[in-house]
């Protein structure tokens, strides 16, 4: 699978980290408001970190003592931190090849194409879909870390994992089913999609210290030629607490179904007497931007 996400790393824009510019400085401003507290924050982990395009390392490795980058594509994660900040990478540890669903450990997308390439029928699809969650459950990620850093990142990881990997491959083969049968399985995979964001909300939690602080952003809406983000509308609006009930309804109507599962239970399990929440948007490239949403906060007990 990391192949996937490796050719997906490679699509990566040259000019990317200029154009980025102003989204890393959103970021590094949510997490100033979010450690303003004064915690000691020692060690840091970022999940998702990929080409470290919308990551400012200098900042990152400036606030904390040690930090972590994990991704599912370890090359893309070398070259990145080679890119940007070569001179860091003894303060930086490295942790490629980690998917955070754990499907690669019970060999899901291969044993999916499977059936699919033989044309199972979707009720057996369907009972594979439903059993994967407990299969999952008995294998083990990043034991080793757990419980080790003051403050755990997430980097736009919700709208990454799984959905849209499982997707191209049912793509390859929706011609074999009917429309019933497809809208059959998309139900199944969407079932298991929330499943798999909120495991991974889990992750972040078990990785945690006692007293640590989440920290999590995700594109949510998205907006490109065919369908542009209201400008007009939107800069029309001068109270600040009014634009940011325009970009909530408009998430509400066209927001990204994995990015609101996962900030939606994320956002349940956070004290509500510090938890912060930032909007902005991301220029993701010449024809796309996001709406992007941040959240952070320290968990509440008994949710984890």
């Amino acid at each position: 699978m990391s192949i996937f996400y490796r050719d997906l790393n490679h699509e990566r824009i040259q000019d990317r980290w200029v154009d980025w510019e102003g989204h890393r400085q959103e970021i590094n401003l949510l997490i100033s408001r979010s450690l303003a507290d004064g915690y000691q924050r020692n060690r840091a982990i970022v999940l998702g970190a990929g080409n470290c395009d919308d990551l400012d390392l200098y900042y990152f490795c400036n606030i904390f003592e040690q930090m972590t980058l994990v991704d599912i594509d370890a090359l893309s994660l070398q070259e990145g931190v080679n890119r940007l900040a070569p001179e860091l990478l003894d303060r930086i540890q490295l942790l490629g090849n980690i998917d955070f669903t754990k499907l690669d450990q019970v060999n899901f997308y291969s044993r999916f194409n499977d059936l699919l390439e033989r044309k199972a029928l979707t009720t057996e699809i369907s009972c594979f879909l439903t059993q994967t969650p407990s299969e999952i459950v008995r294998c083990s990620l990043l034991e080793p870390w757990r419980g080790q850093y003051s403050v755990v990142i997430s980097s736009a990881v919700y709208t990454q994992i799984f959905y849209i990997h499982v997707l191209t491959l049912l793509a390859v083969h929706a011609s074999s089913y009917t429309a019933e049968e497809i809208t059959v399985l998309m139900d199944g995979l969407k079932t298991l999609r929330d499943c798999m964001v909120k495991a991974y909300n889990d992750l972040m939690l078990d990785l945690l210290e006692e007293g640590g602080t989440i920290i999590a952003w995700s594109d949510v809406v998205k907006f490109d030629e065919q369908s542009p983000f209201p400008e007009e509308q939107f800069y029309a609006i001068n109270n600040e607490m009014e634009r940011m009930q325009f970009m909530f309804d408009l998430a509400s109507k066209q927001g990204r179904e994995a990015a609101l599962t996962g900030l939606h239970d994320l956002h349940g399990r956070l004290h509500s007497q510090d938890r912060q929440f930032a909007c902005w948007i991301w220029p993701y490239s010449s024809n796309r931007q996001y709406i992007t949403f941040g959240i952070s906060g320290k968990i509440v007990k008994g949710t984890t």
